[in-house]
């Protein structure tokens, strides 16, 4: 009986542990197909911004960096993204005190929020360099959403609503069609 006990609780203990490793290996697993997904989509629209910095977008946290070197802003404001991973572990030594708990978490959501803010501002100028509307950049804000507009700006170009005049054209040309037209028309 005792035997029989300790088996069902080894069981026991061996399933719940299969199921944790299996959850575990699962999340880890995610986080890393989002993370290079979202690498090979920041990557992509560098390159189509011919950026000579794409490759940071691979590096982890370097790639914080490139968000405002894309929305032609100074690099350095890329260390506001750092700030909520940071600042945190320069408190956690004095965590037991109950008033920097609560700053801690304070600074947290203070530094998610302006990292949010921020990405959001680099995301609007880099999706208007790529010809979308920076509105879009709200919806970034939803995670899911996020992962969807971030490939749509990469992999499908879209064509500026700007009328462009082709390269052979030049002024002296475009004026001579004109008088011509003109000269034409008045003839008849």
């Amino acid at each position: 009986m005792l035997i029989e006990n300790m088996l069902r609780g080894s069981a026991l203990a061996l399933g719940l542990g299969a199921i944790l490793f299996f959850t575990l290996f699962t999340g880890l697993l995610l986080i890393l197909i989002i993370y290079l997904y979202k690498a090979f989509a920041l990557y992509t629209i560098a390159k189509k911004l011919n950026s000579k910095y794409a490759f940071l977008a691979w590096i982890p946290i370097i790639q914080f960096f490139v968000y405002p070197i894309l929305a032609e802003e100074r690099w350095e404001w890329g260390l506001i993204a750092l700030l909520p991973i940071i600042l945190p572990f320069f408190f956690l030594p004095f965590a037991v005190v109950q008033f920097v708990n609560l700053f801690l978490v304070f600074l947290i959501v203070i530094g998610a929020l302006t990292l949010i803010i921020f990405r959001t501002y680099w995301l609007w100028k880099i999706f208007e360099k790529r010809n979308y509307n920076g509105a879009l950049s709200l919806l970034t804000i939803i995670s899911l959403l996020n992962l969807i507009i971030l490939g749509v700006v990469a992999w499908r170009d879209k064509k500026s609503s700007k009328v462009k005049t082709p390269k052979s054209m030049t002024k002296k040309k475009i004026k001579k069609k004109k008088i011509i037209k003109k000269t034409s028309l008045k003839k008849k």
